[in-house]
């Protein structure tokens, strides 16, 4: 079973009673979801990573607090802002799933 179906059985369950082949997937599917979560939990708990900053500041990141002295580059180029990003993707869905698990 991949996970639209996954999620079409549960969306099912929701709305009333489902077979008993579909409770066992949905049980099999949240044992395996547990360790995920809480990696996911553990992951969102830690500080949000700063830009790269190298003593030879033509290996840093623009965006570090003492800047890039190679001029071509511009943004991040380290990848923190997209990790931080990403950090707080998964934060908010860890929040709306504890909101409607209660």
């Amino acid at each position: 079973m991949n996970l639209s179906q996954v999620k079409a059985a549960a969306e099912r369950k929701m709305k009333g009673p489902i077979g008993l082949e579909e409770q066992n997937t949905l049980a099999y599917f949240a044992l395996a979801a547990i360790p995920m979560i809480e990696a996911a939990e553990k992951m969102a708990g830690e500080k949000k990573r700063g830009h790269y900053d190298c003593e030879d500041a033509w290996y840093s990141c623009p965006l570090s607090s003492d800047g890039c002295s190679d001029e071509r580059q511009e943004g991040c180029t380290c990848g923190a802002d997209e990790l931080n990003k990403n950090g707080d993707l998964l934060r908010a869905a860890l929040a709306k799933l504890r909101e409607s698990t209660g």
